[in-house]
């Protein structure tokens, strides 16, 4: 049978604007934390475990990502259009020498791992994708991606996962969207890539540009209704509820991202991808109380799989949002859109789920603000993956 423990390191980052120096981390032996105290108030029949040289932060969350394409070479890709990268892609997928779906999966979650990510949400889009299931970091959460551009379910199939997702506006049928969200928006999370790109609102306002030319060329069905933008189309289609996860959403117009926001539309922004791209700022901050969560995409658009890299562009791409409400994105944020209200910070009833840093990497700092501008400025900070108060830790 289990004990409580506290844990004492030099600083604890309970989240984007609570820092605290002198205090313990107390832990039951299902790994929950039940206190937050001074180190001077600590019960002594209750185990100690000093971390000395060590600063706690709560695991990253990572709410969207694709495990497949570790090793695409994205560095060829085209990209002076969507649709070239996508028919870059394509091509590439072709090849027999390219890791397969399950081989992929496995390096881009030992990658996350390294790099800090304690949960990660991803589309699995070839069978194998979703990575093995193991209690090894990161936890994933599964959705099955529908590429479906016609018709509809005549019965609608199981999905070997929790939630199920819509590649996108252009590339699934309005049947089949409105089967996905009448089936599932009531007790589940629908996740659909929504307003990325120019090339999408014009496949939906008119049926044309280099996107519906290339599914015109590949034998795919563009829709024969026309919407104002993809938001409205997320309307038509009874998506603008809050069991909707928006991924990107960094082409969407102020007053679009309000409608989502009002509806309860969760955003997920991947700001590597958005770099890769080398898209136009997104209009986030321009919305009050807006604050997306952060993924990561794949490494067929992302330079590296690693949610403080995600952090760092974060900043970079939209200073206007501060680096304690960035970090919220990546923590708090990112629990709150896969509906986990275990994770994102280091409250009390939070999992001991730890990302722990060498203090030495932090210099003076000694206030919330201070720590999370190094978390978001600072290249290379070396970090590891901890569960309190377990066999492993």
């Amino acid at each position: 049978m289990g004990t409580l423990c506290a844990y004492v390191p030099d600083g604890i980052l309970l989240n984007g604007f609570e820092f605290h120096q002198n205090c313990a981390l107390v832990v039951d032996p299902s790994s929950r934390v039940i206190d937050v105290c001074d180190v001077e108030k600590l019960d002594p029949a209750i185990v100690q475990q000093f971390c000395a040289g060590q600063l706690f932060t709560a695991a990253p969350v990572l709410a969207h990502a694709h495990l497949e394409s570790f090793d695409a070479p994205r560095d060829t890709f085209s990209r002076e259009s969507f649709a070239q990268w996508v028919e870059s892609l394509l091509e590439w997928r072709k090849s027999k020498e390219r890791l397969s779906p399950e081989e992929s999966a496995a390096e881009s979650r030992h990658q996350l791992a390294g790099n800090g990510c304690g949960l990660v949400a991803t589309h699995v889009s070839e069978p194998g994708a979703e990575g093995d299931v193991s209690p090894d970091f990161p936890e994933v959460f599964a959705f099955n991606e529908l590429f479906v551009p016609q018709g509809d379910f005549p019965d609608f199939p199981d999905f070997p996962y929790r939630g199920v997702a819509l590649h996108a506006p252009y590339s699934v049928s309005d049947k089949i969207a409105r089967q996905v969200f009448e089936k599932y928006a009531a007790d589940n999370i629908v996740s659909i890539h929504l307003g990325e790109h120019d090339e999408e609102r014009q496949f939906l306002e008119s049926g044309t540009g280099r996107l519906a030319q290339l599914f015109l060329r590949r034998g795919l069905n563009i829709k024969d209704t026309y919407y104002p933008s993809p938001v409205d189309w997320l309307d038509a289609v009874g998506g603008l509820t809050s069991s909707t996860l928006a991924v990107h959403c960094g082409n969407l117009r102020a007053d679009e991202l309000r409608r989502l926001d009002h509806a309860g539309v969760d955003i997920v922004f991947c700001p590597g991808t958005h770099k890769y791209f080398d898209r136009p700022q997104p209009a986030f901050a321009e919305v009050s109380g807006l604050l997306p969560a952060l993924g990561c995409d794949s490494l067929a658009s992302n330079q590296r799989l690693d949610p403080l890299y995600e952090l760092r562009c974060a900043r970079e791409i939209i200073p206007e949002i501060s680096s304690q409400m960035w970090w919220q994105s990546l923590t708090v944020r990112g629990a709150e859109v896969l509906r986990r209200p275990d994770l994102g910070s280091l409250a009390q009833g939070k999992w001991g789920r730890v990302l722990s840093f060498e203090t030495s990497e932090f210099g003076s700092a000694s206030s919330a603000e201070q720590v999370c501008d190094i978390l978001c400025s600072a290249d290379g900070l070396s970090r590891k993956l901890i569960t309190l108060n377990s066999t492993g830790d």
